[in-house]
């Protein structure tokens, strides 16, 4: 696949994509629409997490190369998702299994390994993979990527003449649901890419 989603106003298309999240979640929730970009509406009146979560409908195989324009306000936290499956819950939601976040925020990019588990708290097992100094300011627009093959993820960000790539070694599946995430406060989403 190789395409790119601008989220301008009437550019895009909802139905292309599922709206999940991960076991810890309760909630599902869609973005909200603005002129230029989509977000996650309301998050400062929600819980501490304010989560909006979407994948496009069709698994990609790896490697691949994923790519979001984004920015975020009070301690938002803008992410890329790769999930091995996305299941539907008992009651109709749909819930990512095993997955991997890439998380760009104020001091930098963090990866995540999450897997649902029962017994875990939250109900889900977390994996920190790496934590990456990149400062981002509040309000800037940045790029978050994720070069994905089956032995792992090649990160960067760029943000206002700034870049770097970081290596994260992990086992990924040979097809991927992916997408993006916001979390944890204002996240404003521009495009996003699959190649």
């Amino acid at each position: 696949m190789n395409r790119t989603w601008n989220f301008e106003k009437g550019a895009w298309q909802a139905e292309e994509f599922l709206s999940a999240a991960s076991s810890r979640v309760e909630y599902r929730l869609t973005f909200g629409q603005k002129d230029d970009c989509i977000h996650n509406e309301g998050a400062d009146k929600m819980d501490e997490y304010a989560y909006v979560s979407m994948v496009h409908r069709t698994p990609v195989s790896l490697p691949c190369l994923l790519e979001t324009e984004c920015s975020f306000r009070t301690y938002g936290a803008p992410l890329l998702i790769l999930a091995d499956a996305v299941d539907t819950l008992p009651d109709g939601r749909l819930q990512y299994g095993h997955h991997i976040e890439v998380v760009g925020w104020e001091k930098g990019i963090n990866v995540w390994d999450l897997t649902p588990d029962p017994e875990a708290p939250n109900g889900q097992r977390t994996v920190n993979l790496g934590r990456f100094s990149f400062p981002i300011e509040d309000g800037a627009r940045f790029l978050l990527t994720a070069r994905a093959d089956r032995q792992g993820l090649v990160v960067g960000a760029e943000v206002n003449g700034r870049s770097a790539q970081f290596d994260c070694p992990c086992v990924l599946p040979e097809k991927c649901y992916v997408g993006i995430t916001a979390c944890e406060g204002e996240n404003y989403f521009y495009r996003f890419s699959i190649r």
